[in-house]
């Protein structure tokens, strides 16, 4: 079994950087020929599923296993994304190492000055193959509704507005029945409903290249309730910079959200539970 990677793209960086909001979790690694996963398993409402192209992110990259050259491991995402931080650092430079029963990731950062050097190593638990299948993306099912997510850093910016009003947030679809145009509603209101804040995104149907089939092409309108904090915290994709914003709503069950770049050498799924209140 041997891992030897050399990063010199911010695209792990970034990625890194989102993973620092889930601190408290255990991230699955796996590594393949061609691709990198991740997986923060479906846990406390929230699963988030993401993959990219290793020649998007390492300029050097070599796995091999008895396992058809893959190594999947389970890791804590907060060293995990301290040590992928790149900054003041050029490259770099990651091997799977083993110490007596201690198995660990190493990270070496070179500066521009060759003198220096810093390296971490995070401990990791290697991950059987059978194990690994648990964690994998599931097959949805088709969803009540789907539309295009509205533009980020405008939900964002609204979210964060309507925080302080209550902890939950309800999210709508809306196919206008004269146009056949989807809408996409977000609504925050008070405990005592004294205070309502609501806001409506037109033409937000989804592209025309979605393979993705819906469950009932007749109804107008299906919404769910989800917790605030959590979905601005999955705004955060935003340093990703997606080029695809796709929501799912399963009506009054969950949302999940498909993000990919513009080249889609990174793809990434959220889903989100909602709740009864």
């Amino acid at each position: 079994m041997r891992l030897n990677a050399e990063v010199t793209s911010d695209l792990l960086a970034k990625i890194a950087a989102i993973l620092r909001s889930y601190s408290k979790d255990d991230i699955v690694l796996h590594f393949s020929e061609n691709s990198l996963s991740f997986c923060i398993p479906m846990d406390n409402s929230l699963g988030i599923w993401a993959g990219c192209e290793t020649n998007g992110c390492f300029n050097k990259y070599c796995v091999t296993s008895k396992q058809d050259n893959t190594i999947s491991m389970k890791v804590e995402a907060s060293q995990l994304a301290q040590a992928l931080t790149m900054e003041h650092t050029s490259s770099i430079r990651i091997i799977l190492s083993q110490t007596n029963n201690f198995v660990f990731l190493q990270f070496t950062h070179r500066s521009l000055d060759a003198l220096k050097q810093l390296e971490h190593k995070v401990p990791v638990l290697i991950m059987t193959p059978q194990a690994v299948q648990h964690f994998a993306e599931p097959e949805w099912e088709p969803p009540t509704m789907m539309a295009k997510l509205p533009p980020i850093k405008s939900v964002s910016s609204w979210c964060a507005n309507a925080n302080n009003i209550n902890k939950y947030l309800t999210i709508s679809i809306i196919r206008n029945v004269d146009s056949g145009q989807y809408e996409v509603g977000f609504r925050v209101e008070s405990d005592t409903h004294m205070v309502s804040v609501y806001t409506r995104f037109p033409e937000m149907s989804p592209p025309d290249n979605t393979s993705q089939s819906i469950e009932d092409t007749d109804l107008v309108e299906c919404d769910v309730t989800v917790d605030l904090k959590k979905f601005i915290k999955i705004l955060k994709v935003q340093a990703l910079q997606p080029t695809v914003a796709i929501l799912y709503i399963y009506d009054k069950k969950f949302i999940r959200l498909h993000f990919a770049t513009s080249t889609s050498m990174l793809q990434m799924t959220y889903v989100l539970s909602g709740i009864s209140h």
